[in-house]
């Protein structure tokens, strides 16, 4: 169930923050029976219109910007046919509660995350996409995602999991994540350690070398998240699996981790070598 708190446009001391207020101080105190089943709020002014879970601070409701996924980022009036024709389509909305409602298997406060329209497009482009690039008949290489800095890239990462899992066509497949930095990869072990209820597999692990994660993968035919970084695969070149469900999804996935925008400079001192910005991250973090 989806609650609406709406407020006139035409008076100057009534704004959509009256909205957000009303709905999670003197409804949740007057009338607290109305959110048991309840999946998301929106909030509006009649100009503007924002969505968001119940317990997140009104700094986490988000507009719903576009209908599917190509249209141009709208605000204003506008955005309230892109949340119904979007993010309230019959289908969308059935998803949206289905998959991209995450709550943790543990917390120490009320919590529910609600996706954002970058982040639901994303996972479901992407799924897609890994779907048709599916090794014997496709190439392998599902595609890249640049998701802007703030966008939530990792929620992105656990709803793609999520639908990947999920999935009758792939069957339980094995999920890799690779980052390029050992805090991203403390932050993702975290998230996705909390969320195995939200995957639907209980083996979420974090590999310590490329060995391990050799003797992991050859070990099991399907399931289960291994959680690694970039670094780590320099150790050799030998192959991990032989597998077709095993998908591997990179955070920071610049060309620069492979040298590939190396730059060769030949000066009268002799040849000077730069990287991009990601090698130096990776280089200060390791």
């Amino acid at each position: 169930m989806v609650v609406f708190e709406f407020k006139t446009a035409i008076q100057e001391n009534t704004t959509i923050h009256n909205a957000f207020v009303q709905l999670t101080t003197r409804y949740k105190r007057d009338i607290p029976e109305l959110f048991k089943y309840n999946a998301f709020c929106i909030i509006s002014d009649g100009v503007n219109n924002k969505a968001g879970s119940f317990f997140a601070p009104y700094e986490f409701y988000y507009a719903w910007r576009r209908i599917a996924g190509l249209a141009k980022d709208v605000d204003g009036i506008d955005s309230m046919f892109t949340m119904v024709q979007g993010m309230l389509h019959k289908n969308r909305l059935r998803d949206i509660i289905q998959n991209f409602i995450y709550i943790p298997d543990s917390s120490k406060k009320d919590e529910k995350i609600v996706c954002r329209y970058p982040q639901y497009y994303a996972a479901r482009v992407l799924y897609e996409n890994i779907k048709k690039a599916e090794k014997p008949d496709g190439d392998g290489k599902g595609g890249t995602y640049f998701g802007a800095t703030g966008s939530g890239k990792s929620y992105t990462m656990l709803y793609l999991t999520r639908l990947l899992m999920k999935s009758k066509h792939f069957e339980s497949p094995t999920i890799v994540l690779i980052t390029d930095r050992t805090d991203l990869d403390d932050q993702l072990s975290g998230q996705f350690t909390n969320a195995k209820f939200f995957i639907g597999d209980n083996n979420v692990t974090s590999v310590e070398s490329r060995a391990e994660l050799r003797t992991l993968l050859q070990d099991r035919k399907s399931g289960g998240v291994f959680l690694t970084t970039i670094h780590k695969f320099t150790e050799d070149t030998e192959l991990l699996t032989e597998r077709t469900n095993v998908i591997c999804i990179s955070d920071e996935a610049h060309r620069s981790q492979t040298n590939l925008d190396q730059k060769v400079k030949v000066t009268s001192d002799g040849v000077k070598k730069t990287f991009g910005f990601a090698k130096y991250l990776h280089d200060i973090a390791n």
